[in-house]
């Protein structure tokens, strides 16, 4: 009996995947490969990649080419986001390859960032903590009304 041959990206975890994405510029990786690593977790990475794909440039020698790059991913980023509004609003999944696309994988293609290791979206702690103080102040008005 031959041997079994784990799907390396099954392996992976996010942190893992996303810095794959910003590292692996000219390493022969497909966009296929690149879509894989996006799928491990399409709801995490992309805000990994819009947490991380800044800090590794170096503001001090930005030049206009890198600025209209950045500015690019940015739209890129915004448009995926635009995209997974309408994959969960109107339940259009045949966009996923889409949003992996422009939130994920061509961002990292355009800025060409390196980090050793991903930091964790921010936005999530600070959502995490708008949602906390809206159900805290919900809960004041019910008990203050009664």
């Amino acid at each position: 009996m031959g041997r079994v041959k784990k799907d390396e990206t099954g392996m992976l975890n996010n942190f893992d995947a996303a810095k794959r994405l910003m590292t692996t510029h000219n390493d022969g990786s497909t966009i296929r490969d690149k879509l894989d690593l996006f799928f491990i977790d399409y709801d995490l990475i992309p805000l990994m990649i819009q947490e991380n794909y800044l800090g590794s440039n170096p503001p001090n020698n930005a030049s206009l080419i890198d600025l209209n790059r950045v500015a690019f991913a940015a739209d890129l980023i915004s448009t995926g986001d635009v995209l997974n509004q309408a994959i969960r609003g109107r339940g259009e999944w045949s966009l996923m390859p889409n949003l992996g696309f422009n939130s994920a994988i061509y961002p990292c293609e355009i800025v060409k960032p390196f980090v050793h290791f991903p930091k964790f979206p921010e936005w999530l702690g600070k959502n995490s903590s708008q949602r906390k103080k809206y159900r805290e102040l919900r809960e004041l008005k019910s008990v203050l009304s009664v």
